[in-house]
């Protein structure tokens, strides 16, 4: 015997239900509307909907400290299966050949462990051992920093080169009225050798750190012959895992005040690889040789945060898997912009905003019903 059709609003219902999404935080409740729907019994008591295009706007998703918001959405050729159980309507698949998002934003803590959350049973499933950060192991690119700053008693103008990933700080030049000043690396931090004495940029949290190439002195009179080098990748990855499992960001009063007298300005040309910023979250970023994932740096010293933009952003093969759920997506363009605030010595947090963001071969399911 055929199931009647359950009232339109029961597809949308599950598909929120799934990603537990709502009205955006200061924006009027959300709206949808659709067009071309059909709906057809499918196998094992089923319902399979098709719809041409899916219209919606102003929705929320939380997932733990996270909280992402969109304006609008578009989904083109909507596939959806729903399957019941004591009456109540769950989504086991959707898929829609192409998505267009504006007015997109992602923000909430870089990294951070949840101690709410009761320790895991051994028999679980590995968290993912990431973070990781592929694309910075062959970028090139920039970076200009003018500092004002009391302490050294003259404005700084340093200019840090990156190559194929890498910075030597003996490439490093910092410029000011008199003798020019050094940059080096040790295992306090990263540092500013000027003529009133040694000032750290930023300091470690737990040294050694992998990526880190500390300077080097000589036997005579201890001078120190190598200033040292990092290795973006490696380095960038060791902080956010420090991060996430609850250790301090190396971001003292002292660095925190001094970075708030700095202007930055600079270029990065991120390579191709593999991007795991999250357990759970994955990408693979792709298009250097058309020019993409380019990356423009600023910040004013009237700025809390470091501002990262980027025009033609391509991703591929992103996922993003929450509990049962797995959220797939082939193909991903868009533009970009990243905010990167230290609220304190313990707190960095960013906040993205995509104005424009196109996707094909979206694909959401239940990992517990269909494979992945």
């Amino acid at each position: 015997m055929m199931r009647a059709m359950p009232p339109l609003p029961t597809l949308l219902t599950a598909m929120l239900a799934a990603l537990e999404i709502g009205p955006g935080t200061g924006t009027p409740a959300s709206r949808f509307a659709m067009e071309d729907v059909r709906c057809q019994p499918g196998e094992h008591g089923t319902l399979e909907w098709t719809v041409g295009k899916l219209l919606a706007s102003d929705l929320r998703l939380a997932a733990g400290p996270l909280t992402l918001e969109f304006g609008q959405c578009e989904l083109l050729d909507l596939k959806a299966t729903l399957a019941f159980h004591d009456g109540r309507a769950r989504l086991c698949t959707a898929e829609a050949a192409q998505a267009q998002f504006t007015r997109v934003s992602l923000r909430g803590p870089v990294a951070s462990t949840d101690r709410a959350h009761p320790a895991a049973d051994a028999t679980a499933p590995r968290p993912e051992a990431g973070p990781t950060l592929g694309p910075l192991a062959s970028a090139e690119g920039a970076l200009r920093m003018d500092i004002t700053d009391a302490h050294l008693l003259f404005d700084a103008h340093v200019d840090i080169p990156l190559r194929n990933g890498r910075v030597d700080f003996g490439d490093a030049s910092v410029e000011h009225v008199g003798p020019d000043s050094r940059m080096g690396v040790s295992r306090t931090g990263i540092y500013v050798d000027a003529p009133g004495g040694r000032s750290y940029l930023y300091q470690f949290a737990s040294p050694p750190l992998e990526g880190v190439e500390f300077e080097e002195r000589g036997s005579l009179l201890g001078w120190v012959t190598r200033r040292g080098a990092l290795r973006l990748q490696p380095f960038a990855e060791t902080l956010l895992r420090q991060s996430r499992d609850g250790l301090k960001l190396g971001l003292s009063e002292q660095v925190l005040a001094l970075l708030g007298r700095t202007e930055v300005s600079g270029q990065l040309q991120l390579g191709d690889g593999d991007l795991v910023v999250a357990p759970g979250v994955r990408a693979a970023l792709v298009g250097r040789a058309m020019g993409r994932n380019a990356l423009t740096l600023h910040k004013t010293p009237d700025q809390q945060g470091l501002r990262m933009q980027s025009g033609a952003l391509a991703l591929r093969e992103a996922a993003l898997a929450r509990g049962d759920w797995r959220l797939a997506c082939g193909e991903v363009d868009a533009q970009l912009t990243l905010d990167l605030v230290a609220r304190s010595a313990h707190d960095l947090r960013f906040a993205m905003t995509i104005a424009q963001c196109e996707m094909r071969g979206l694909r959401l399911e239940d990992s517990s019903h269909a494979p992945v």
